[in-house]
């Protein structure tokens, strides 16, 4: 009876470990060295989505059946949340996105949608190809001083058109039509 319980525990797999890792490969197959100095593949059974990056300091669990990273202690690569498909980020209070170095927005196509757009900047530069604007009430601009340059013909069409300054008007042209 004792030589049969022997062998039947040397074909069950050995108990699972828990050890620290680095990532030495980040390719489409993870390995990691563990503390002992041997190199493993890894399958990554992390809470949140990671990607790993080579040096990244990683627990893994496991045994010789399998390893998984089951944490991330140190990530030496940028965060990253990829997900297959759609993505919602939805709160009952205020989202806020806040980059100490900045924030990018990118995609084939940006909508923001709302009742109001409040934009407070110091300065701001747009470039696009063409830009359509339509307004169905007012459309107001307060400004210092105005300067528009066109490099072809600037067209304004209006069922009434005012000019109101309280000091000179200047029209300078090759040929002006009035009328």
């Amino acid at each position: 009876m004792n030589n049969v319980a022997r062998l039947l525990s040397a074909d069950a797999p050995s108990t699972p470990k828990l050890s620290p890792a680095t990532v030495v490969s980040a390719g489409p197959q993870v390995e990691v060295e563990r503390t002992d100095g041997q190199v493993v593949s890894v399958t990554l059974a992390t809470a949140a989505p990671y990607r790993p990056t080579c040096g990244d300091q990683v627990l893994i669990i496991g045994n010789d059946e399998g390893w998984y990273v089951i944490g991330v202690i140190t990530a030496l690569g940028p965060a990253a949340l990829e997900v297959e498909g759609d993505l919602t980020i939805e709160a009952q209070g205020q989202v806020r996105l806040v980059g100490r170095r900045g924030v990018a927005v990118e995609g084939p196509e940006v909508q923001l949608k709302g009742k109001r757009l409040l934009s407070l900047f110091d300065s701001v530069t747009e470039r696009c190809t063409n830009l359509f604007q339509s307004v169905r009430e007012l459309a107001s601009r307060q400004a210092g001083r105005v300067e528009t340059t066109v490099e072809g013909t600037h067209h304004t069409r209006a069922k009434n058109a005012n000019i109101v300054t309280r000091e000179r008007v200047k029209i300078n042209g090759k040929t002006v039509h009035l009328g």
